[in-house]
């Protein structure tokens, strides 16, 4: 082995240890996604706490059983997802999994939800929006590119 290609090696090594801490791609990958799911978990769990609150009367916090049915449901489905990887969220998924039923309910809460997660948690809101954001941009400029 040259003393470039060694340099090189060790360079690379070193830029992989620091942008993962010590992790390996793989394991960084992995650690990426996992938090994508936690996140859109807490993200579709606050919004059901949100709907079930307001259009069931329950106390913050709480969830009556047909809303509990659907945040397990929906945390399932996340678990299950084999495009969490490269998706942003169900809605922008190529693959509905959800059945017709929770799909019609999931997007009731979306509706009534949204525009309330704004002042509940501000900063899940904000970060929704940005995605959503960068996703259309990027569509936008794929379908501009083809015609």
């Amino acid at each position: 082995m040259t003393e470039e290609k060694r340099v090189a090696d060790g360079r690379q090594e070193t830029e992989e240890k620091s942008a993962g801490g010590g992790r390996t791609v793989e394991e960084k990958r992995v650690a990426d996604i996992e938090k994508k799911r936690r996140r859109e978990k807490e993200t579709v769990g606050s919004m059901i706490e949100i709907y079930c609150h307001g259009v069931h009367k329950t106390k913050r916090g709480t969830l009556c059983d047909a809303c509990k049915k659907l945040r397990d449901y929906a945390d399932l489905r996340t678990e299950k997802c084999p495009f969490m990887e490269t998706k942003t969220f169900c809605s922008a998924c190529k693959v509905h999994c959800y059945s017709k039923e929770m799909q019609n309910e999931i997007r009731q809460v979306m509706r009534y939800a949204g525009p309330r997660m704004l002042f509940v948690h501000p900063v899940l809101a904000l970060g929704h929006m940005k995605v959503t954001l960068e996703n259309k941009r990027k569509a936008r400029r794929g379908t501009e590119g083809l015609s």
